[in-house]
């Protein structure tokens, strides 16, 4: 994707997420995350691995009550290359997200 794909995919994913399935504190990382593959939080780690195991224990009083929510709300709108296990997160990771790593 060229830097203008990536600014208007940012710009739809930002108008189409019910960004009301997730606490407010999280909007940001699950921004970042997407866009420049900054490794998140614990919490955030576990779900986009899909471990809602250990997402549970590490959930802080906000996202103990959305895990559902949050499974809903990364299957609907995050692109499935981001998430899904432990190797599509460190994939992501390494690529540096969809704006790719700083040369």
């Amino acid at each position: 994707m060229t830097e203008d794909e990536i600014t208007v995919f940012m710009e739809d994913f930002d108008k189409t997420a019910d960004w009301t399935m997730i606490p407010g504190h999280m909007h940001q990382a699950v921004r970042d995350w997407i866009e420049h593959g900054w490794l998140p939080g614990s919490f955030l780690q576990a779900m986009l691995e899909h471990d809602v195991y250990d997402a549970v224990f590490r959930a802080d009083n906000w996202n103990e009550g959305k895990i559902a929510e949050w499974c809903k709300f990364l299957c609907w709108y995050v692109p499935s290359a981001c998430h899904g296990n432990e190797e599509n997160v460190r994939d992501w990771f390494n690529r540096g997200g969809l704006r790719g790593k700083p040369k």
